[in-house]
Formats: C-alpha cells, structure tokens, sequence
C-alpha cells in the first residue's frame, strides 16, 4: 500500500492536501514525522538504521521515529513507531512533548522537508527491545552526557539532531533536580 502524507505549506501548517511518500521526498514537500527518544535515568536509547534506509543508513539516531501518515494523529504515530520499530507498548500517557523541529536535507535523488513533533518517553527501566533487523539493526543505551558531547562535535556515526539533543539534556537534569529536590 502506498503511504500517503498530509502536505504541510511553509509555514508548517497543513494544506487539506495529501501527497504520496513518494511525491513528498521527489518535490521536496513539507511533511509531518514524529521524533520518540526514550529516556531511563540519565541513559538515552540510541538505534543503528539498517543499511537499506532511504535517509542516514547505518547511523545512530534517535530512539524511534518516523512519518506521520495522512490523518494520522500524533499519539497513535507515536504509538505506532514504538511498536514497529522496538517492539514496545507504551502507555498512552508516557510521552511528554519536547518541541518542534523543521528540517530539509537534500540526497541526489531525494529531498526531506520535515515537521518533526519531539516527544521523550520516561521509563523507570530499561525495556525489552524487539528490533526487526532491517530498519533497525542494532541498540545502544548512552548516557545524556555522552550523546550531548557526541551531538556536539558532530559525531560522523550519528544523525544530527543537536536542538533535540539539547531539549532531551535539559529534561533530563530537570528530572534530576526534581528527584532531588523530593529526598
């Protein structure tokens, strides 16, 4: 089946049109995708991308993401790429929103305009992961410290994300502090 997106214009707003993935990366059309980075204590968990994906393959990257479908709303993105791409059921209520992103990389036969929503997911331990071994080929858990440092010296092995990487640092220390603050 072939996936559809809704169209965002400029200014990130949608345009009650929808185009196919196809058409999206082909023109260089604004679209909607999701950014989930999971979060256990100060450790973030970071995926390596198969070598067949279409952007950035055999890189680190964030926990899980991916494009919204057309009408699709955040929650179930969210829900949906969890699934697919880890093998995890979240709760519906675990993702606290971090911030949107707009983004445009360029690859000779594709162009990426991207509305990405960040969310992190706060779990108490670390979960059992089930990675197909095609779009996600490996795992890694990172300290917040050390993908901050990667993210910035630009880490050849990680995809760029340093605005998100800077939001994610923050909320971190900020659950630290509050922990801290209850003792």
């Amino acid at each position: 089946m072939m996936e559809r997106f809704d169209e965002l214009n400029d200014e990130g707003h949608l345009t009650g049109r929808t185009v196919s993935r196809e058409e999206a990366h082909r023109e260089g059309i604004w679209h909607r995708t999701l950014h989930g980075w999971i979060l256990v204590g100060d450790e973030v968990l970071l995926q390596l991308r198969g070598s067949s994906q279409e952007a950035n393959p055999n890189l680190w990257d964030i926990s899980f993401a991916g494009h919204l479908s057309a009408g699709e709303n955040v929650l179930s993105g969210l829900l949906r790429e969890a699934q697919e791409e880890l093998g995890l059921d979240l709760d519906a209520g675990a993702f606290t929103p971090l911030g949107k992103v707009r983004s445009c990389r360029e690859a000779p036969d594709f162009i990426d305009r991207e509305v990405s929503e960040v969310y992190v997911v706060d779990l108490d331990e670390k979960p059992t992961l089930a990675i197909d071994g095609v779009e996600v080929v490996d795992t890694r858990w990172v300290s917040v410290n050390a993908l901050l440092a990667m993210s910035r010296r630009g880490d050849p092995e990680l995809v760029e994300h340093r605005e998100e990487v800077e939001w994610l640092v923050d909320h971190a220390r900020n659950l630290q502090q509050l922990a801290q603050n209850q003792q």
